[in-house]
């Protein structure tokens, strides 16, 4: 470890999104160009037409997460962490309102890919919300890694370090809850 104490991966994140200008620039610089490459695949695989662009998800999250206090994030993969839960809440809150209003509340279900959650498939957000709601009562660390692949974009190799859990665990575990939210979700 860095003996820097204001080394971000190190020693937390002290001014991310806080009042310490500088702190939270250097910091959306350093993240912001990666949140918005996450945010371009995640949308690419909404259904089309959809409302949202990159640019303006990532500044939603930003402002979601700036009303946290600063010393809240332990260092930057705690973020994109937060960032994948914080993405997931503002796409979700904001399909059930257009389901509401739009749709009349008709909720339609599509078929989930059980293989690779990232690739190019348009997702119904608040059926894979609800899903995941039940998966973190009986497996949080699998309804996370759900949020982090599906929302965030990260890697089975990234997902499971973030995790804090070994390549072979989180690949046993991985392969149980894709099945379990296929069989959800269809």
């Amino acid at each position: 470890m860095s003996s820097d104490s204001n080394s971000k991966e190190d020693h937390g994140c002290p001014g991310i999104l806080g009042p310490d200008r500088r702190a939270t620039d250097d910091f959306a610089g350093h993240v912001y160009a990666d949140l918005r490459a996450r945010a371009r695949r995640l949308l690419a695989r909404q259904a089309p037409g959809g409302t949202w662009c990159p640019t303006e998800l990532v500044n939603e999250c930003f402002v979601k997460l700036s009303k946290r206090h600063a010393d809240s994030f332990a260092d930057i993969d705690h973020f994109v962490q937060t960032a994948a839960k914080a993405m997931r809440h503002i796409l979700v809150d904001h399909a059930r309102r257009k389901q509401r209003f739009k749709h009349g509340g008709a909720m339609k279900r599509r078929e989930f890919d059980s293989r690779v959650m990232v690739e190019n498939s348009a997702l119904d957000l608040v059926a894979l919300d609800d899903a995941l709601l039940v998966l973190a009562k009986f497996d949080p660390e699998m309804a996370s890694a759900v949020e982090l692949r599906t929302f965030s974009g990260t890697t089975l190799v990234e997902t499971a370090r973030l995790l804090g859990l070994s390549q072979h665990e989180f690949d046993k575990r991985w392969a149980a809850a894709r099945s379990w939210l296929y069989s959800r979700l269809t």
